[in-house]
């Protein structure tokens, strides 16, 4: 009794006599809440101060060539800094038009740290680079052009690392680099890279032989690949062309025709894939391939109308395709 007497009393639910009133103040709800913790500093995940201390980290060891370290310092700088950027916008969201200087001021830190996050996302592409991994480079560069604008340093240095690296065939603004005394390779471009189109029909190919042989486990492996690949190639050129537009035309066009491409080329592959998968006696896992064909290239090209033939086929949809007829003249 006397024990819950005393809990009672220090839960502050009646004055206890005998109990002292600093006692007493001590477990009030004001005083049991812990002093705020600054995130601005090198100890917080979310300060431009840590995001800065791990760009230094990761450039030193890049210096001393140690690749890894450099990697996992400067992809912990780019997530921190993409989060603080995304969390000032929110804020710059919710405060606009009810008090417009904060809504500012958040903007402006949303704005700092996202050029932060490119310059980091540059660096760590320029160390995939040093590391001989190109490939993990290439969608790095890409949100950096798609973000600063080609019109704008980083923007322009990010294009011509894809340009060396042989992802794009034509330098912005003429910026071709002096030949090397020895000439290296453009490293994307051939077949063992897992973002060419060298690469992507090499797959397709041994997908095909697989299929021939009725190893269909590799036929799928093999062209889930392929497809996987083709959609990328697809999207980073997309976007490329998307921040060349209006600004330099001929490049825009040839990454729009790049990205059209490797999409056709894409649904080849998925269309191919369905095929395989109906000769498993796995119709089920034809059907989103067969539609995202349909939606991709429509129903009056040869491969949507085939797409929705063998949707038909397998019974997915109720009612055979039949082109409309011409209209008289």
């Amino acid at each position: 009794m006397k024990q819950l007497w005393w809990n009672a009393c220090v839960m502050g639910l009646w004055l206890c006599p005998g109990v002292s009133a600093q006692a007493q103040a001590a477990v009030t709800p004001d005083q049991q809440q812990q002093p705020v913790v600054s995130v601005d500093s090198e100890r917080s995940i979310l300060s431009l101060a840590a995001a800065n201390a791990l760009i230094q980290e990761a450039q030193r060891a890049a210096q001393a060539n140690d690749f890894s370290l450099g990697v996992d310092k400067a992809t912990q700088a780019v997530t921190m800094l993409n989060q603080i950027s995304a969390f000032q916008e929110s804020l710059s969201k919710a405060l606009s038009g009810i008090d417009n200087r904060i809504s500012e001021e958040s903007k402006q830190q949303a704005l700092t740290a996202a050029i932060k996050r490119d310059e980091a996302s540059y660096q760590l592409a320029v160390i995939h680079r040093a590391q001989g991994k190109p490939e993990l480079a290439v969608p790095l560069l890409v949100r950096v052009v798609a973000s600063q604008g080609i019109d704008r340093t980083l923007g322009q240095a990010a294009f011509q690392q894809l340009y060396e690296l042989g992802f794009v065939k034509t330098p912005y603004g003429g910026n071709v680099p002096a030949a090397p005394a020895t000439p290296q390779p453009r490293q994307l471009e051939g077949e063992t890279s897992i973002l060419s189109m060298a690469a992507a029909n090499q797959l397709l190919e041994i997908a095909e032989k697989a299929s021939q042989a009725s190893d269909f486990a590799m036929a799928v492996d093999k062209t889930s690949q392929a497809v996987t690949m083709l959609n990328q190639i697809s999207t980073f050129h997309e976007s490329l062309a998307k921040s060349l537009n209006g600004i330099d035309t001929r490049i825009a066009d040839e990454e729009k025709r790049m990205a059209l491409t490797a999409a056709v080329r894409r649904d080849e592959a998925s269309y191919q894939l369905a095929v395989t998968h109906q000769a498993q006696g796995k119709p089920e896992l034809s059907v989103p391939l067969l539609v995202r064909i349909v939606v991709s290239q429509g129903v009056d090209r040869d491969l949507g109308k085939r797409a929705f033939q063998r949707l038909y086929d397998i019974g997915f949809v109720k009612t055979a395709f039949s082109a409309p007829a011409a209209k008289t003249p």
